[in-house]
């Protein structure tokens, strides 16, 4: 049931969570007079089409695990394996339009687009959004294209829990809850949610943002605290390839006019090649490692010039040149340390 939904965490950008957490109510009152839930929220999709040898799956509306009449985790991954195997599909498409969903299951889909990246080259592109599980899917692929409006991002978790308490006592309503186990009913609508079961679900949807953000680090070969720097951000056209959550900005149609006239093998090389600068010097260090020989280098430059002037006022050239050769050498092992440090705490805090 799209109820479900209630009480979990999600992985939907915020301001969507909510217009459906309000959508959402409405239908329920609606579906008591048997009308449909999916015609009142509006039913997600998910569908392959081939051509050219390319594969494009798109994936719209809200995400769920397995919600039939929705764009579901385990439709998705069948037919992104299919077209995996399929030897006749030299290159994979996801085309997205998403605000998220379900934060259950989203994590092994994404594991395992990520997994068949050996296999066959896989491009997401995003509609005009593709937020939170979205992106947990679309980070996934070997490259993320946005066009100049797209969005993506939204890092985050969210729960939304319904207190009908005071509205049933206002409408004279009672409800008593019959139960064994202490925690059977943790809250339910119609009480006010106790400090203790807030406390808990704050804790469960923490370790879900941990595994999201460890999961878009890896994906995007960045660390985690860039990502979590993003604190749920979303970020349209070049501001997403500067975060480092898209790769470039294109329109839809030349990202598949590109796919078409490059090579499986040529792709799958340069994929290779980017993954590898990534992992040797991921994009978010560079500037640590630039102010560390930036800072220790002016530092060694102020003291060689104060020792060659001093050799200049006090001493005979040669030993002036010895002075300031000795100088560098120091400050350029003082440099290295301060490099290596801020390796070592780009590494602690990763």
């Amino acid at each position: 049931m799209i109820t479900d939904l209630l009480d979990k965490p999600l992985l939907m950008e915020p301001n969507r969570a909510q217009s459906f957490l309000r959508q959402l109510t409405s239908a329920m009152s609606a579906d008591s007079s048997g009308k449909d839930l999916s015609t009142l929220l509006g039913a997600g999709s998910s569908e392959s089409a081939s051509s050219d040898h390319i594969e494009i799956i798109r994936i719209a509306g809200i995400l769920t695990n397995r919600i039939s009449w929705t764009a579901n985790y385990r439709e998705i991954g069948s037919m992104i394996q299919a077209a995996a195997d399929d030897p006749a599909v030299d290159h994979i498409v996801l085309d997205i339009e998403s605000p998220g969903g379900e934060a259950g299951g989203v994590f092994d889909l994404s594991d395992l687009i990520y997994s068949l990246r050996d296999k066959k080259p896989i491009t997401a592109i995003a509609g005009e959004y593709a937020f939170s599980a979205a992106y947990a899917i679309a980070s996934a692929a070997h490259e993320v294209i946005v066009s100049r409006t797209a969005e993506v991002g939204s890092v985050g978790v969210v729960m939304m829990h319904r207190d009908l308490s005071e509205a049933h006592s206002k409408a004279g309503i009672n409800v008593s809850l019959i139960h064994a186990g202490a925690h059977k009913v943790d809250g339910n609508p119609f009480q006010k949610l106790p400090k203790s079961v807030q406390d808990r679900w704050q804790h469960e949807v923490n370790d879900i943002y941990n595994i999201f953000v460890e999961t878009v680090a890896r994906n995007r070969g960045l660390s985690s605290q860039a990502v979590r720097k993003t604190e749920a951000l979303t970020y349209a056209g070049h501001k997403a390839v500067t975060a480092g959550l898209a790769d470039r900005v294109e329109s839809h149609q030349t990202t598949i006019s590109k796919i078409m006239t490059t090579d499986t093998e040529t792709f799958l090389t340069q994929m290779t090649e980017k993954q590898a600068m990534s992992d040797y010097e991921p994009d978010n260090t560079k500037h640590l490692v630039a102010d560390g020989w930036d800072k220790a280098l002016s530092a060694a430059s102020g003291k060689v010039k104060t020792e060659d002037q001093e050799g200049i006022d006090t001493h005979p050239s040669t030993e002036s040149s010895t002075n300031a050769n000795d100088g560098w050498d120091e400050a350029i092992e003082s440099a290295g340390g301060k490099v290596r440090q801020s390796d070592h705490q780009q590494a602690d805090i990763a």
